[in-house]
C-alpha cells in the first residue's frame, strides 16, 4: 500500500516537473522576442495551468487508455471537450434557476473567464496544425457555443448572480427571459427595451461588450470555415 502511494505521489511531482521544463524551455526559445512577450506568455500558460478543462482533458484520456488501449490522443480530447461543454451548459442553466449564491457566483465568473481564454489559447494563440474540413467545421461550432454559453453566463449575473448591485432605467426586468433577450441585445450591439443606469451595470455591459468584442472579431476571422480537400 506504500509502495503504491509512493509511487502515485512520485508520478505527480515528476509530472509537475517536467511542466516546469517544458515552461523553462519556452521562455528560453522566446526570449529573443522580448521581455514584454515572455510576460504575456506566461500569463497565459499560468492561465492554463488553471484551465479544468486542460486538466480534465488529461484524466479523461488516461482513463479512455484503460478502456480501448488504442484510443487516440486527439479523439480522447475532443470527446472530452464535447462531455466538458455540455456539463457546463447544464450546470449554467441549473445555476440561472437557483436562488443567488456566493460560490456559484465565483463558478460562474471562473467558466466566463476561461470560456473566453480557452477559445483564445487553441485558436489563437496556438494555431492547429489540423486543417482538414472537419477540423474547420468543429472549431466553427465550438465559437457558437462559446458565444451563447458567453450569453447566458451574462443572463446569470445581469438577472442573478449580480442583480442587487444593477439598477435598471424602467425597474427590475419581469423575468430572466427578458435579462436574456437584454445579454443577446448587447452581444451584438442591438438596441434593447431595457437598459442600466448606474455605474456597476455599465461596467458590467462593457465588459460583456468587450468579450463579444474579442468573439466576433479577433477570433471569428480565424475560425469561419475555409474549403478543404475532404481527408
Amino acid at each position: 500500500m506504500k509502495m503504491k502511494k509512493t509511487s502515485t505521489h512520485t508520478k505527480i511531482i515528476n509530472t509537475i516537473a517536467e511542466v516546469f521544463d517544458k515552461l523553462s524551455e519556452e521562455y528560453k526559445k522566446r526570449s529573443e522576442y522580448g521581455f514584454i512577450y515572455i510576460i504575456f506568455s506566461g500569463v497565459v500558460n499560468l492561465l492554463w495551468l488553471i484551465n479544468f478543462v486542460e486538466w480534465f482533458k488529461f484524466i479523461f484520456y488516461q482513463l479512455c487508455k484503460f478502456i480501448m488501449k488504442d484510443i487516440s490522443r486527439k479523439a480522447a480530447y475532443n470527446w472530452a471537450i464535447d462531455i466538458f461543454v455540455v456539463v457546463k451548459f447544464v450546470f449554467l442553466i441549473l445555476f440561472m434557476l437557483m436562488p443567488d449564491n456566493a460560490i456559484i457566483l465565483k463558478i460562474v465568473i471562473y467558466l466566463l473567464i476561461m470560456n473566453v481564454f480557452t477559445y483564445f489559447y487553441h485558436h489563437v494563440w496556438r494555431k492547429p496544425s489540423d486543417s482538414c474540413s472537419h477540423w474547420q467545421t468543429r472549431r466553427f461550432a465550438n465559437l457558437m457555443l462559446a458565444i451563447v454559453f458567453n450569453i447566458l453566463c451574462y443572463t446569470y449575473l445581469l438577472g442573478n448572480g449580480l442583480a442587487r448591485y444593477i439598477l435598471w432605467e424602467n425597474g427590475t426586468p419581469a423575468s430572466l427571459y427578458s435579462v436574456l433577450q437584454y445579454s443577446i441585445s448587447n452581444t451584438f450591439l442591438l438596441s434593447s427595451s431595457l437598459s442600466v443606469v448606474n455605474a456597476f451595470g455599465l461596467y458590467l455591459q462593457t465588459s460583456q461588450q468587450i468579450v463579444s468584442f474579442i468573439f466576433l472579431v479577433i477570433i471569428l476571422s480565424q475560425s469561419i470555415p475555409k474549403p478543404a480537400k475532404e481527408d
